[in-house]
């Protein structure tokens, strides 16, 4: 065996050598496991009856560190649900929780939180992720400039290595990955590291790649993620985020007690899913699907028309709802759904204007709102109204707002006969380039 960029971990016991790019499979294995370097290779061999793992990096015997993990790989059944998206989907409330009360007792976040304060005023901060991590970046990104007033750009890992960004020993690098293991992104932070620039990496594996390369990680505690299209990663990676920016910007006494009550709310958006399984039997007709937004909502919708794409096969695409007319207006006819992520903020009228040209225009659609404005809609002609909770700060309607669209997805693909644990062509981490 060999590694170099691509992961490879080794676990070990009594009887057995395992090796796999992921330690989650090993783990129902052993406890004892080998992160291997890049540029390290070896041999596995029966020494007296025995398998013996000899190592080699730079050409002379290596003995790597053996780390023991109990219990942080462990794989659970299906809980009774139909697929591990479906639990993922509603393990939710307990992932937010889990990772809300894991970092309130560790100091860690506090001490991330001083480097970004600092990074944010310095205007020295970059986010960096791909696909579902991605769009819990640019809520991030929106989150600080909503807070603080200062713009911090959130860049695809593919492309950040290709970027001519100016990195210095002051700047702060935030990357995001389920798996820590994410190609595009560990080739983003080595570049990051050659410039000295410090890493604050949030995962969901432990010892993983990115976990390794950081100067400071910040766990989701969301346990292991099955699925291949993201669900608990994305709302317990936006619990990280949020927490991290509180913190940094000292906001956390005014806003704590909002996240704390998060999970009872997801919880409530999960006991009744039948509207949600009435919409996906009309969705699942449509070929192209427009996903809707004004400011922190947008990027909510971004995610919304991911997870339609990766396991339901729907051509969808998100726009900010004040960009419509330029352009994907054309589109709108009978056969052209569009979903408009709205609860009620300081752009609900803004959004509900959009909305009305494209009734006008004989385009379907279906509201995503909160409680306090379903009245408003009373009389125009939709496909369906999707509510979720009030709340009373709406910078943290995105835990709310994307779950319905996890569950339309996941409905659309059932009804569609499709397997949405395994789409076709995707895997669940993404270790090449």
């Amino acid at each position: 065996f060999a590694k170099n960029q691509s992961p490879l971990v080794i676990a070990k016991n009594k009887n057995t050598i395992l090796l796999a790019s992921d330690p989650v499979p090993l783990a129902k294995y052993s406890t004892n496991f080998i992160f291997l370097e890049d540029n390290t290779y070896g041999i596995i061999s029966k020494q007296k009856g025995a398998l013996e793992v000899q190592i080699y990096k730079n050409n002379k015997p290596y003995t790597p560190k053996v780390k023991r993990i109990e219990n942080a790989f462990e794989v659970t059944s299906k809980k009774g649900f139909n697929t591990y998206m479906e639990k993922e989907i509603f393990e939710q409330p307990s992932a937010v929780a889990n990772t809300l009360n894991y970092h309130l007792d560790h100091k860690e976040l506090k001490k991330a939180a001083q480097l970004l304060a600092q990074a944010i005023l310095n205007k020295e901060l970059f986010i960096t992720a791909c696909g579902t991590s991605y769009n819990a970046g640019t809520i991030a990104s929106a989150l600080i400039t909503e807070l603080t007033g200062i713009y911090i750009p959130t860049i695809l890992a593919s492309e950040f290595r290709y970027t001519n960004l100016k990195l210095s020993k002051n700047s702060v690098v935030i990357a995001i990955s389920q798996s820590g293991e994410t190609a595009d992104l560990i080739q983003a932070l080595k570049k990051a590291k050659n410039s000295g620039a410090k890493i604050i990496s949030i995962v969901n594996v432990p010892f993983s790649t990115i976990d390794r390369l950081a100067d400071i990680t910040l766990y989701t505690k969301a346990g292991p993620e099955i699925g291949v299209a993201s669900t608990k990663a994305f709302t317990s990676q936006l619990t990280v985020l949020y927490l991290l920016i509180l913190f940094a910007t000292k906001k956390q006494t005014k806003y704590l007690n909002i996240l704390k009550q998060l999970p009872n709310l997801i919880d409530m958006i999960l006991s009744n899913t039948k509207p949600i399984k009435e919409l996906a039997r009309k969705a699942k007709n449509y070929k192209n699907i427009l996903y809707l937004g004004r400011k922190l909502n947008f990027f909510v919708a971004s995610e919304g028309a991911l997870k339609i794409k990766e396991i339901a096969y729907i051509h969808a695409e998100a726009y900010t709802s004040g960009a419509m007319k330029h352009g994907p207006i054309a589109l709108i006819d009978k056969d052209f759904l569009s979903l408009h992520v709205m609860p009620k903020d300081e752009l609900f009228e803004k959004s509900f204007s959009n909305l009305q040209e494209i009734i006008a225009r004989d385009g379907p659609s279906i509201v995503l709102t909160s409680q306090d404005s379903q009245k408003e809609f009373k009389g125009l002609r939709l496909q369906g109204i999707i509510t979720i909770p009030t709340i009373k700060e709406q910078i943290f309607y995105p835990f709310l707002s994307i779950v319905p669209l996890q569950l339309l997805a996941l409905y659309v693909a059932e009804l569609k006969k499709l397997n949405v644990d395994k789409p076709r062509n995707l895997a669940k981490s993404v270790t090449v380039e």
